[in-house]
């Protein structure tokens, strides 16, 4: 008889643990459908979260490398195309590779002529502040073209069935409009077709958009 009381109670108090899990699980999802709600409520009175980037034609500024060697005197030399050469000018910050964009020499001199053996321009640098006693260096000066464009990073194309498109807020809504891309240089694409000064460029948020979709910029808010 006891036995058979304490099963009772045993099953008694498994049946509520159950009813306890059951309705924490009810509670959860309803507090998660909930918020979806919440979610697409405000998306649809407010618009869905993007930032944006005003369209403003600029220069391309690549990096370009260069390989360089300690002299007698204490500067580095290395040597350059003609096309980089016009641009290099004396007194232009230097920088290594491995630590960001932080300076470390200024180009000395540019060459005039023309190396007859390297068919090079050979520019002299004085890089003070290079780690240890190096003799040969890699480091890069900054390029940029003479052109102005407009440019994009890369993560913000979208590559469908060979076109390639730009997610853009007009009057709130965001479009997707197919672009023409040039060169890329780096993370940078050049837009040469679909795109025009002053267009606001949606950068971030593009990956949950449809076509039309009514879009907020956060940073205008």
């Amino acid at each position: 008889m006891k036995n058979k009381k304490r099963m009772f109670v045993y099953l008694a108090v498994f049946c509520v643990l159950i009813a306890l899990v059951i309705r924490q699980r009810g509670m959860v999802t309803y507090e998660r459908t909930k918020d979806i709600v919440t979610i697409t409520s405000l998306w649809e009175k407010e618009g869905k979260p993007v930032r944006t980037r005003k369209a403003v034609r600029c220069p391309i500024v690549k990096d370009q490398k260069l390989t360089l060697v300690r002299e007698d005197d204490g500067l580095f030399y290395g040597y350059v195309t003609s096309e980089v050469r016009e641009k290099v000018k004396v007194g232009q910050d230097v920088y290594m590779f491995n630590n960001g964009h932080e300076k470390y020499g200024t180009v000395n001199e540019v060459g005039e002529d023309r190396d007859m053996n390297a068919g090079l321009y050979k520019i002299r640098v004085d890089m003070s502040k290079a780690l240890g006693g190096e003799d040969k260096i890699v480091a890069y000066i900054e390029n940029r073209s003479d052109d102005e464009c407009f440019a994009v990073s890369n993560n913000v194309i979208d590559i469908d069935e060979g076109g390639e498109y730009l997610w853009k807020m007009v009057d709130g809504k965001a479009v997707r409009e197919e672009v023409e891309v040039g060169e890329r240089y780096g993370n940078m694409a050049v837009v040469a077709k679909g795109i025009n000064e002053g267009d606001l460029v949606i950068v971030e948020g593009h990956k949950q958009l449809a076509q039309f979709d009514k879009v907020r910029d956060i940073d205008e808010q």
